[in-house]
């Protein structure tokens, strides 16, 4: 998903969720709510120049909430996005908080938010990725081998559909207006 399209569906959502958030022009977080940046990425960025502009608005804002679609993430930013955001929690009492946008269809989005960037680790590895494979009850152990080397052989297609099923899990259906 293209950054206006995400950006789009967060302005829907906050609306619908009565959150006083403020369309920022020009360089800085593309939102300010009561003090909290909230950055809005697409599925292509450039995730260490977004690592450098999150750190950026943590330490100049409240608090940082990041908005990505479920795909915008591959295992190895996954991983430093939970390490940082932890880091900043614990050493610097930074809160960051990340929501997640799937296209459902034309004009129809979920969007899940966690308060927490630990709550977004932990929902995507307890559910998302180890719901993806068979119970031992249901697959034989060669099989069970197979699955799980070739699973996490391709971690990046495996976490991001553990992102995309856990958002949309509990997420909030938006809809989005054709321009």
């Amino acid at each position: 998903m293209k950054e206006t399209e995400v950006r789009d569906v967060i302005a829907k959502y906050l609306a619908k969720m009565q959150v006083k958030a403020i369309r920022q022009p020009g360089s800085g977080p593309d939102f300010l709510a009561e003090g909290t940046a909230i950055e809005v990425k697409g599925t292509k960025m450039a995730f260490g120049r977004a690592l450098k502009q999150f750190t950026e608005y943590a330490f100049k804002y409240k608090a940082l909430e990041i908005v990505t679609p479920w795909d915008g993430l591959d295992s190895k930013s996954f991983l430093v996005l939970f390490a940082w955001g932890l880091m900043l929690e614990q050493k610097h009492n930074k809160n960051v908080g990340v929501y997640i946008v799937t296209k459902l269809k034309e004009g129809s989005y979920n969007v899940r938010r966690y308060a927490r960037i630990s709550d977004f680790y932990s929902d995507v590895t307890s559910y998302g990725v180890v719901h993806q494979f068979k119970a031992y009850y249901e697959i034989s152990p060669e099989d069970s081998i197979r699955e799980i080397i070739d699973r996490f052989s391709k971690s990046d297609e495996l976490v991001r559909k553990a992102i995309g099923e856990a958002a949309v899990r509990y997420g909030e259906t938006v809809l989005v207006q054709e321009r």
